[in-house]
């Protein structure tokens, strides 16, 4: 089997309420083979991204796919992610074997998913308000998710991004919201933070003392996440598990991070760390510190799916991430299986590969570069 061809597509998810993610997107992968056999993966939609898979191309046509250990060092950086997980779905449809057996086999079917219902200046709410908090969690709540997670941000940290400081009344506001979920979710629903890393040491420990009371499941980067020194310091300093990962990309990084043991719960993103396989190999690394992961993730159904097929296969695995708010659409990319995410929980499929049936008319419609994509 030789590769035969490589296509990209650019899907908008836009627009936006806010200004922070306007251009925000998926980058869709089609590798093509001789033997009819297609493969589809994901990657980062940032704007290099297509000379990255035009260069990236020249090196793959004629390789075999189902040659991963090759495949993953003819291409580089972020985008090798997308390649990586198309030729993971090509490995399964071969063989006739769905994607987590490949990975080891299963620990578990069904793959919990926590709402993430975004915040203030970020993703989705566009408000500070705790009320529009509660509004946002009564969604998680009728739509059957047994956790979820929100955005804390301070709103000077979209125009000073420099300025890591926080003020006692932006404190004391944060802790309304975190109150507003509470009173609509109850006190036994898993409950996670997400600063962005935008935080001081001194200031996400007051937070983090604040928010103590709430029974809060992780607070996730609550510094900028690559000082890991920092981030120790802010464990050691309260009782609410801290996250982090989201923006390492191999595990020469994430050994440092998890050696010092200064988190209590890794977030790796499979399309940073270049793939499904290095994404496994990161959590079975935290494992070895029983640390447990909660992976990071924004991205379509065939991301999403993908990166399951792995959790299902990872001991330490604990739930995965969806914006299910922010892409009302995001089901009708699928024709099949459908629901594909069912109170909060996605059934991994038995088909082979990544086991999911793109709807392309769906696609079509959302896609701003790639109109040739299925063709």
């Amino acid at each position: 089997m030789k590769i035969r061809d490589v296509k990209v597509a650019l899907v908008n998810t836009g627009p936006w309420p806010t200004p922070v993610p306007k251009d925000y997107g998926w980058a869709l992968i089609r590798i093509i083979t001789d033997e009819g056999l297609d493969g589809y993966g994901e990657t980062f939609a940032a704007p290099e991204i297509l000379e990255s898979i035009r260069a990236i191309k020249q090196r793959l046509i004629g390789e075999d796919p189902t040659n991963l250990n090759r495949i993953r060092y003819l291409a580089s950086g972020r985008f090798r992610s997308g390649i990586e997980i198309a030729c993971w779905d090509i490995l399964g449809k071969k063989l006739g074997v769905p994607l987590y057996k490949l990975f080891g086999g299963e620990f578990r079917r069904k793959i919990r998913m926590y709402a993430d219902s975004g915040g203030p200046y970020g993703w989705g709410l566009g408000s500070s308000d705790p009320e529009d908090f509660a509004r946002r969690a009564r969604q998680v709540i009728e739509r059957g998710f047994d956790a979820m997670k929100i955005d804390l941000d301070a709103p000077q940290h979209q125009e000073i991004g420099f300025n890591r400081s926080l003020s006692a009344e932006e404190i004391n506001l944060m802790v309304e919201q975190v109150k507003a979920v509470r009173e609509v979710i109850g006190e036994k629903m898993p409950l996670a933070i997400d600063c962005h890393g935008k935080y001081s040491v001194n200031d996400a420990i007051k937070l983090a003392k604040n928010l103590e009371e709430f029974n809060i499941w992780w607070l996730e980067d609550p510094i900028p996440g690559r000082n890991f020194d920092a981030l120790l310091e802010v464990k050691r300093s309260t009782r609410i598990p801290i996250s982090a990962g989201e923006q390492l990309t191999s595990r020469y990084e994430f050994r440092d991070l998890i050696e010092k043991q200064a988190v209590s719960i890794i977030g790796p993103d499979s399309r940073a760390t270049g793939g499904l396989l290095e994404f496994k190999m990161i959590m079975d690394m935290a494992d070895l510190y029983y640390i447990p992961a909660g992976p990071h993730n924004m991205t379509s159904p065939i991301g999403t799916v993908a990166t399951a097929h792995v959790c299902a296969a990872a001991k330490n695995f604990i739930a995965l991430e969806h914006h299910f708010q922010d892409f009302p659409w995001w089901e009708n990319l699928v024709k099949k299986p459908r629901p594909l995410i069912d109170h909060g929980y996605i059934t991994l499929p038995e088909e082979p590969g990544i086991g999911i049936e793109i709807n392309e008319e769906e696609v079509l419609r959302h896609i701003k570069f790639g109109k040739d994509f299925f063709s």
